[in-house]
């Protein structure tokens, strides 16, 4: 179980000096794109970065320890050099995982000699996310540019790993309930859907409302949400 500040009291009053325990991982997070701001508003053709300030927050609530991000300009060669310098067990990218011109993410994993284990997901939003393995075990995971496409990988790829490096395999299943959607969702005919949710419990059951407003792009209707819609 998880060493929690009353943990360690009682081990403390039973006599306990040490406790022998599994760390939390250390997560870098990289940050990806020349036409992001790291300040001020979006303008000059240029978009304010969301993902920076956000991820630390989901990384601290998926239970990893993240580093203040790095942002790193559109190009191979210093793509590769942050990847080969993150000095972690897990490294987190946002963007650059399609197949665009500037997206440099799986030549610079394939270059680094890494083994990968997820290449692409059959859901919406986030689907070009990914997980690769580095010769030295340092694990790096792909989360798209898109702020809700974005957190469906945290979700998805990185709420798992970490539960399985912290030893508490199974601890996102536990993170997870039935629930009557009380809306009707647009269904994607091959992939699965992940959808914003605000849940109510009634007597017997809980309920999910879609807040609506849920392209890759939005964080109006993740900020509402309280849940996913699987």
């Amino acid at each position: 179980g998880v060493v929690t500040p009353a943990v360690v009291g009682m081990a403390a009053a039973a006599g306990y000096d040490h406790l022998a325990v599994v760390r939390p991982p250390d997560i870098a997070l990289l940050v990806l794109g020349d036409e992001l701001l790291e300040r001020g508003s979006a303008r000059d053709g240029r978009v304010r970065d969301a993902l920076g300030p956000m991820l630390p927050g989901w990384v601290a609530w998926a239970g990893g320890r993240c580093f203040p991000p790095v942002h790193v300009p559109d190009t191979l060669d210093d793509l590769l050099a942050e990847l080969d310098d993150a000095n972690a067990d897990i490294v987190v990218t946002t963007g650059s995982t399609a197949s665009g011109p500037a997206d440099h993410l799986h030549t610079a994993l394939r270059r680094l000699g890494a083994r990968w284990v997820v290449d692409g997901v059959a859901v919406r939003p986030g689907h070009p996310m990914c997980l690769a393995t580095m010769p030295d075990g340092r694990h790096v995971i792909g989360l798209p540019g898109n702020p809700l496409a974005a957190v469906s990988a945290v979700l998805t790829l990185l709420l798992p790993l970490v539960a399985a490096m912290r030893g508490e395999t199974g601890a996102d299943e536990a993170r997870t309930e039935q629930a009557i959607l009380d809306a009707d969702v647009t269904s994607h005919p091959t992939q699965v859907r992940l959808v914003p949710v605000v849940r109510s419990r009634g007597d017997l059951v809980v309920h999910a409302t879609p807040t609506l407003r849920d392209g890759p792009a939005m964080l109006r209707g993740l900020s509402l949400a309280d849940g996913m819609a699987v």
